[in-house]
């Protein structure tokens, strides 16, 4: 994954990208910046400025690429599974989001992707 470590110990941004990290699909899925801020005990745009400083994108763009990772996962293991199914599974609203965002990352449809990984 692009996630950079921080020399300094304890960084918000790693505190956050730990929280994500070890969200479920289902918690992962619905997991909101405001529920993150509020876990780590500081304000939303507070986080949102200091996330994007110490980690060159935004908290936003972290959460959808670890969903996309996610993504991928779950289709090795499950080669049935469907794109659509996949996307509810990961709280995307639209599947067409999901396609959007899985190929802006990856540089390939899912479908491809699918496609490829089951030959």
């Amino acid at each position: 994954m692009g996630y950079k470590k921080n020399k300094k110990t304890n960084l918000l941004a790693d505190r956050a990208v730990e929280f994500i990290l070890t969200r479920g699909i289902e918690e992962l899925a619905a997991l909101t910046e405001e529920e993150i801020a509020e876990k780590l005990n500081v304000k939303p745009s507070y986080l949102l400025k200091t996330f994007s400083m110490q980690q060159s994108l935004t908290l936003k763009r972290f959460i959808t690429r670890e969903k996309i990772h996610r993504a991928v996962f779950i289709m090795e293991k499950n080669q049935a599974i469907s794109v659509e199914e996949l996307s509810n599974k990961l709280g995307f609203p639209r599947s067409d989001d999901f396609i959007m965002e899985f190929q802006d990352y990856l540089a390939i449809d899912p479908h491809r992707y699918k496609e490829l990984r089951i030959v």
